[in-house]
């Protein structure tokens, strides 16, 4: 079999764990896209290393570059992480390869290179040291990934990179030591290269199968938060109505004992439980009782942590949006909003709607002191429970879904405001 074919096949292998290994550490939606570009760039890799006989400073200077052009651009890690992950796995690429034919020497007796004038052998020690590099990547993504919430799942899958490398070591005992012919020599190679395929893909399966999995239990987590804020919402709006109906009731005996004095000094008296009351009777008007039961809470809420709340809702009332995701989108963006500004300097809120083409547009702007930290445009968490991070906006985004809307946010570092911005197309 033709030398270069053999490096392209085995160069195709060698992405496939390069592809596993990010998509370990670093998920994206974007699978078949980065996929395409690593089996891209491995092919041009091979070609420059056939072009330079395999020079071996060339290779080393070669998948370090392509290691950190996959990572910082495809898979968005910062620069440092990706110049890290880039070394760690060049040099994991060259601890296999050393381990492997320094073994076969031992065992054989010859050179560490005969291997390169026997195809069979070729194929085979090559698919072990990939093998190898599978274990120690996979081991690797284990560490990386110990505070993720599958990991008994992901220390199972181990099994399956163990089990490889005993396949394709007893493989290399039978073609070594069984004295096949060359053609079943041939035919065991060329299996140890299907096996491996098939097993990298397999985990790489499984892998996509484990984000999803996580997914259903963090959209499950969303859904029952979602019906615990509806329920909330019905009870807060019934003791708001009480709670008026009491104001109103006790506002007209108050005036009417006024009515029945002329003592200045029960008059004064009586103005200012007038007064205290009127704050209970105050309420948001916008014309949408289900947005005007939100906002409600969130004056009282931001009263009682000293928080400034200022709303303008006279544009859009947001009548189209139903009580369950108006709950989800404002509920989540006002959560947010309060629990950032209340840390803050300026502790202010305000929420602004409006309306833009065919869209409702919602804009929450909060006072936040230290800018956030993010990867790309997703927000990384500061809290101790990251698993818990990050559901609001994806509650956000997943009632998004029902009205074509978006969710964008920005921060303005002179002003040391956080600003989130949310699309809604009009039905």
């Amino acid at each position: 079999m033709n030398t270069a074919i053999l490096n392209v096949l085995l160069q195709f292998v060698e992405g496939l764990i390069s592809f596993e290994f990010y998509e370990s550490i670093a998920p994206t939606k974007k699978k078949l896209r980065n996929f395409v570009f690593i089996t891209i760039g491995y092919m041009v890799m091979c070609a420059i290393n056939l072009a330079f006989d395999y020079n071996v400073i060339v290779n080393i200077i070669v998948l370090t570059s392509f290691q950190f052009l996959f990572s910082h651009f495809l898979y968005k890690l910062k620069w440092v992480f990706s110049l890290f992950y880039s070394i760690l796995f060049t040099c994991l690429v060259t601890l296999t390869e050393l381990i492997v034919l320094e073994i076969d020497a031992f065992t054989s007796g010859g050179s560490s290179r005969d291997f390169i004038n026997d195809a069979s052998s070729y194929i085979i020690l090559t698919v072990l040291c990939k093998s190898l590099l599978f274990l120690f990547i996979k081991i690797i993504s284990l560490v990386i990934n110990k505070f993720h919430s599958n990991d008994k799942a992901h220390i199972i899958s181990l099994i399956y990179p163990f089990s490889l490398l005993i396949v394709i070591t007893i493989f290399g005992l039978v073609s070594y030591y069984g004295n096949p012919s060359e053609k079943l020599r041939l035919l065991i190679a060329i299996s140890a290269i299907i096996l491996t395929a098939l097993v990298i893909g397999t985990c790489i399966l499984q892998q996509k199968q484990l984000q999803n999995e996580t997914e259903l239990v963090e959209l499950r987590a969303i859904k029952q938060a979602q019906e615990t804020d509806n329920k909330y919402f019905e009870i807060l709006e019934r003791q708001n109505n009480n709670l008026m109906v009491y104001a109103h009731d006790t506002k007209n005996h108050l005036q009417a004992i006024r009515n029945m004095t002329d003592d200045e000094n029960i008059i004064e008296y009586l103005e200012r439980l007038t007064d205290d009351l009127n704050k209970y009777s105050r309420q948001a008007s916008s014309g949408n009782h289900n947005l005007d039961v939100i906002i409600n809470k969130y004056i009282t809420e931001c009263e009682i942590k000293g928080v400034e709340f200022t709303y303008d809702v006279r544009l859009s009332n947001l009548s189209g949006v139903q009580m369950f995701d108006l709950v989800s989108i404002l509920g989540n963006l006002l959560d947010n909003a309060l629990e950032s500004a209340e840390k803050s300097t300026g502790k202010s809120i305000n929420l602004q709607t409006d309306h833009r083409n065919t869209y409702d547009v919602i804009i929450v702007t909060n006072s936040c002191d230290t800018k956030p930290v993010a990867q790309g445009n997703v927000l990384k968490s500061s809290k101790a429970n990251k698993k818990q991070h990050g559901l609001g906006i994806k509650s956000i985004k997943s009632s998004l879904k029902n009205y074509s809307g978006d969710y964008n946010w920005e921060y303005n570092e002179q002003n040391k405001e956080f600003i989130s911005t949310v699309m809604i197309l009009r039905k």
